[in-house]
């Protein structure tokens, strides 16, 4: 159980991030319409926001996201990957902001968070697109956010640290659960309190609290099991290079939930390890 000092510490650390900007807040809103106007909408608050729009831009053309050509204005990304697309980058680049910074309880370098937050989103959206066609770009947004706790999760396990790796040594566990043991709560619970702050979609909010124990999820299963999925692969690629990779494994339920034979999961694994390790050769 997690003591009453620690959590009041734990929301002292949240409350200290930055508000989510008003142009995102705006966008997230929006974020399961579909219609015309909210489209509108959506390229109005984008291109009137000089920073967000750069920002954009700048995922949109990354190699996870896989466009075939360079996308220079907020009209043409609109155009070639949609709207809901669009609201999951303008979320994404706030992602960027607040995780480009080193975590020590981690062992991750700066830029090592997001450069696998990346990753896995760009996995979950490849998964979707073959195993939950319509949740392609939530996918993708729920692996830009399904990390957010270790923002504020690495702050207490610096002073936890050996006794950590010790019970993953000793007992063979993952990262996450040597976290629950020792300090009684788990960058997921974190991310949970973090993301209901910045008043995230509760199908964004279910992933981030049960990315790793995608039995316990709530309003869609087989999301939370593609972040999973997606995750795990990136953790056991060593993409972050932090120590959080510790026996990392799959979770057989989440495979099985999504109806994957073995010759499709071996398919699977081969072409999410390409994406993450060249994922310029998409």
């Amino acid at each position: 159980m997690i003591n009453p000092k620690l959590a009041e510490s734990i929301l002292s650390n949240i409350a200290e991030l930055p508000p989510m900007p008003a142009s995102i807040a705006a966008l997230l809103e929006m974020f399961l319409e579909e219609d015309s106007l909210s489209a509108v909408k959506v390229e109005k608050i984008i291109s009137t926001d000089q920073s967000l729009t750069m920002n954009v831009l700048k995922l949109c053309n990354s190699a996870f996201f896989g466009l075939r050509q360079e996308v220079s204005s907020i009209k043409q990304a609109a155009s070639l990957i949609g709207f809901k697309a669009l609201k999951a980058l303008a979320l994404g680049s706030f992602v960027q902001h607040i995780t480009d910074r080193e975590l020590d309880g981690y062992l991750i370098e700066r830029g090592g968070l997001w450069g696998h937050s990346l990753s896995v989103a760009g996995g979950s959206r490849l998964i979707a697109e073959r195993y939950l066609k319509g949740f392609e770009d939530t996918a993708f947004t729920a692996g830009i956010v399904h990390d957010i706790g270790k923002i504020i999760m690495s702050n207490y396990l610096q002073k936890e640290f050996a006794e950590i790796v010790s019970l993953i040594k000793k007992n063979n566990i993952p990262f996450h659960e040597a976290e629950k043991r020792r300090c009684g709560i788990t960058h997921a619970e974190i991310g949970q309190m973090i993301a209901e702050r910045w008043k995230l979609p509760n199908i964004l909010i279910d992933v981030i609290r049960n990315h790793h124990s995608p039995q316990n999820a709530i309003i869609n299963k087989q999301l939370v099991s593609i972040v999973h999925i997606s995750d795990s692969v990136s953790e056991i690629l060593g993409i972050t290079e932090g120590i959080d990779s510790a026996n990392m494994n799959i979770d057989e339920g989440a495979v099985s939930s999504l109806n994957i034979d073995k010759a499709e999961y071996e398919d699977l694994i081969k072409r999410l390890t390409n994406l993450m390790l060249f994922p310029e050769q998409r």
